[in-house]
C-alpha cells in the first residue's frame, strides 16, 4: 500500500465495532441531479403509464430477490424486503406522486425526488433519531423506482472485491444486492445506528461509521487512496502517517482479494476452537446474536453458548408486536439450533434508540432516560405476557434462559417474576403440560442497579453487565455525542469499581456475572475483567477469536494482581497503563481521559 505523509482524520460515528484498512469502493446509486421537463396535457397519461410500470419493475425485481433470500433462508432480510414491498404501495408512493405529475405537469423522476424531498425535511424535523432514520427505508424505495425509470443498473458485487464501501447512504437492500460479505467495512453519510442497514452490518460483525460527509470525501480520496476505518469509535484516516498504520495494523482487517477475506475468516474461525488453559481461570466466552439464522452459524463454528439474543432485532422491520406463535417458532429455531446449549434470551429491549417499525411511541425528550426496557414491557403487560409465554413454550426444546433488560429496581424485578409465573400458570393450564422454571437474570446497566447488587442477586439467576449503557448513565456521557465522547472510557474507575461491587454481590449468593458490552470485545480489558472476577464474557462472533487467543494468554494470578492494582488508582490513564505494556502502547487504541480527576 502506497504511504502518503499527508494524513487526514475525520470524526463520524461509530455504527458497528472493528478496524479495516484498505482502499475505497465508492457505491454511486442513482444520481441526485435529475433533470427537469415539463410534459403536455396530452402526455400526462403516458408519464402516468411510465411511472406505473416503474413501480411494478422495482415490486418485480423485490419479490426477485425476496424469493432468493428464501431459498438461502436469509429470513431477516426477507422480512426487511417485505416492509419494502409495503412501502412500494403506500401512498406517498402511488397517490401523492401521480396527483404531483397531473398538477405540476413535470416528468416523473423530478416529481418524484422533489416529493421525497419534501418529505426529508419533514423526516429531518422529527426529534426521534429512530423515525428519523425510517426515512432510508422511503428513499432506498424511491433510488429503485428511479433505477427503474431512467434504465440503470445497481452495482455489481463482484467489482467490491474485498474493499472498504462508501456511499452517501445504503439500505438494507443495497448491502444484500451488493453482498455485504466482500467487503471488509462501510462507511456512509447518513445511515444511523437503528436504521436497517445498521442492524445487518451489525449482525454480521463488519466495521461500520456514518457522518462521514460525502462531498469531503469525494474531494479527499480516490480509488487508490488507503484509508483506516474504526468502527469502534467512528474515526476515519485518510493516506494514514506510518505510525498511524503501525498503530492499526495488529488490529486491522485488510486482504488483498476476496479469497484472502474468506481464508482469514476461516482461520479466525479455527482459532476459535483452540482450548482455554487451566492457569486461565474458570471463565466461559460466549457469543451474541440476533437471529436463528446466526444461531445455527455460532453452533456450527464451534460455540459453546449464546449469551445475549437480543429478541427485538428480528422484529425491528415489523409494523407492530409480533403474535405468540410467530416469537415461538423464532426462539425455538434459535434453541433448536444450539442443540441444547445454552441460550441467554434478552426481553424485548425497545425504546431509547429501538422501536418496532410501526410502533407508537410517546414523545420523549430524553428517550434514553424514559420509557424504555423493562419499564416499557411492564407498562405493556399482555404484549410482554405474549413474548414471555412465546419463551416458556420454546424452553421446552432447549437450555434456555431469560434476561431483563434496564432493571433499576426490585418492584421491576418482582414484579416481572411475577407476570412470568402468571404467563407459565395460564400455558400448563391452556396446553395441560408442565414446564420447567426459567432462569431469570437482570441486565446491570444502570447505576441504581449496580448499587442494588446485594438485594438484587437474591432475586435472580445470574448477572449481565450491560457496559455500554453502565458507562454511559454513571459517567453522564452520549457516547453518539461527537463533543464529549472522548469522555466516554469503559476503563474510568468508577466503573471498574463498580463491576468489582456486582461480582462480589453476586458471589455472595453463589449467581455467576457476565459482561456483554463493548468493553467485553476488548482483548485489551480480557485481564482486567477475569481479574475482577467476571464469570462470562458474551461477544459479537467475530471478537471470539481475539477474546478466545487473550483469555488463553492470561494467567489468572497475575490477571487479579493487575485488577487489585485497578481498583486503587484514580485516573483512566493510570488503569491504560496497568492494562497495556509499554512495548504494546503503539499499537494500542484505547482511548484514556488524562485529564486531572478524571
Amino acid at each position: 500500500m502506497k504511504v502518503n505523509l499527508e494524513e487526514i482524520y475525520l470524526k463520524g460515528s461509530p455504527i458497528s465495532p472493528g478496524i479495516a484498512m484498505g482502499t475505497l469502493f465508492f457505491c454511486r446509486f442513482t444520481n441526485d441531479s435529475i433533470v427537469e421537463r415539463a410534459i403536455q396535457t396530452n402526455e400526462i397519461e403516458a408519464e402516468l403509464h411510465r411511472y406505473r410500470v416503474a413501480i411494478i419493475q422495482a415490486r418485480k425485481k423485490l419479490e426477485s430477490l425476496k424469493y432468493l433470500l428464501q431459498k438461502g433462508q436469509s429470513d431477516e432480510n426477507t422480512l426487511i424486503l417485505e416492509a419494502h414491498l409495503q412501502l412500494l404501495e403506500d401512498p406517498v408512493i402511488i397517490d401523492d406522486i401521480e396527483s404531483e405529475i397531473r398538477k405540476l405537469k413535470k416528468n416523473a423522476e423530478f416529481v418524484l425526488q422533489k416529493t421525497v424531498r419534501t418529505y426529508r425535511k419533514k423526516f429531518n424535523a422529527i426529534s426521534d433519531a429512530f423515525f428519523r432514520e425510517r426515512f432510508s427505508d422511503l428513499q432506498a424505495i424511491v433510488r429503485r423506482i428511479l433505477d427503474c425509470l431512467k434504465g440503470e443498473v445497481k452495482v455489481s458485487c463482484n467489482e467490491i472485491g474485498g474493499s472498504i464501501v462508501y456511499a452517501r447512504e445504503l439500505s438494507v437492500v443495497d448491502f444484500i444486492e451488493v453482498n455485504i460479505d466482500r467487503a471488509q467495512a462501510f462507511i456512509t453519510e447518513v445511515n444511523g445506528a437503528t436504521s436497517h442497514a445498521a442492524i445487518t452490518i451489525k449482525a454480521k460483525g463488519i466495521p461500520f461509521i456514518t457522518s462521514i460527509a460525502n462531498d469531503v470525501i469525494e474531494r479527499l480520496v480516490t480509488p487508490e487512496t488507503v484509508v483506516i476505518v474504526d468502527g469502534f469509535t467512528g474515526d476515519l484516516f485518510i493516506n494514514p502517517r506510518e505510525e498511524t498504520l503501525l498503530r492499526y495494523a495488529p488490529r486491522a482487517y485488510s486482504c488483498e482479494n476476496t479469497e484472502d477475506m474468506h481464508r482469514v475468516k476461516k482461520k479466525k474461525m479455527v482459532l476459535a476452537e483452540t482450548p482455554i488453559p487451566y492457569n486461565a481461570g474458570n471463565i466461559r466466552l460466549s457469543a451474541n446474536a440476533e437471529t436463528a439464522h446466526e444461531a445455527k452459524q455460532l453452533y456450527a463454528d464451534g460455540v459453546g453458548s449464546i449469551g445475549l439474543f437480543r429478541s427485538e432485532y428480528a422484529f425491528l422491520s415489523h409494523a407492530d408486536f409480533p403474535g405468540e406463535e410467530e416469537q415461538f417458532q423464532n426462539y425455538k429455531n434459535v434453541v433448536e439450533a444450539m442443540q441444547g446449549l445454552p441460550v441467554v434470551i434478552r426481553v424485548f429491549d425497545l425504546g431509547g434508540d429501538k422501536y418496532l417499525l410501526g410502533q407508537k411511541m410517546s414523545f420523549e425528550s430524553n428517550p434514553f432516560l424514559g420509557c424504555r426496557g423493562i419499564r416499557l414491557l411492564l407498562r405493556e403487560r399482555e404484549l410482554f405476557k405474549t413474548q414471555l409465554k412465546a419463551i416458556i413454550r420454546a424452553s421446552a426444546y432447549g437450555n434456555l434462559s431469560i434476561l431483563l433488560p434496564m432493571i433499576s429496581s426490585l418492584d421491576e424485578l418482582l414484579e416481572t417474576k411475577e407476570l412470568l409465573k402468571c404467563s407459565q400458570d395460564e400455558l400448563e393450564s391452556a396446553q395441560g403440560a408442565i414446564f420447567q422454571k426459567i432462569r431469570v437474570g437482570c441486565m446491570i446497566e444502570v447505576p441504581s442497579a449496580a448499587v442494588l447488587a446485594d438485594v438484587l442477586a437474591k432475586e435472580c439467576d445470574f448477572f449481565s453487565i450491560g457496559t455500554n449503557d453502565l458507562v454511559q448513565y454513571t459517567l453522564a456521557i452520549d457516547r453518539s455525542n461527537h463533543i464529549s465522547n472522548d469522555l466516554y472510557t469503559p476503563i474510568h474507575p468508577s466503573i471498574i469499581r463498580l463491576i468489582k461491587n456486582i461480582v462480589e454481590e453476586a458471589d455472595a449468593v453463589g449467581i455467576p456475572v457476565s459482561v456483554c458490552g463493548e468493553m467485553a470485545a476488548n482483548p485489551e480489558f480480557t485481564a482486567l475483567l477475569m481479574g475482577l472476577g467476571v464469570h462470562e464474557l458474551s461477544v459479537s462472533m467475530i471478537h471470539i477469536p481475539s477474546i478466545r487467543s487473550a483469555i488463553a494468554a492470561t494467567n489468572q494470578l497475575e490477571a487479579c494482581a493487575l485488577a487489585n492494582q485497578a481498583l486503587t488508582v484514580g485516573s483512566s490513564a493510570e488503569v491504560v497503563a496497568l492494562c497495556i505494556p509499554k512495548k504494546d502502547k503503539a499499537k494500542s487504541k484505547v482511548k484514556a481521559v488524562v485529564k486531572a480527576g478524571t
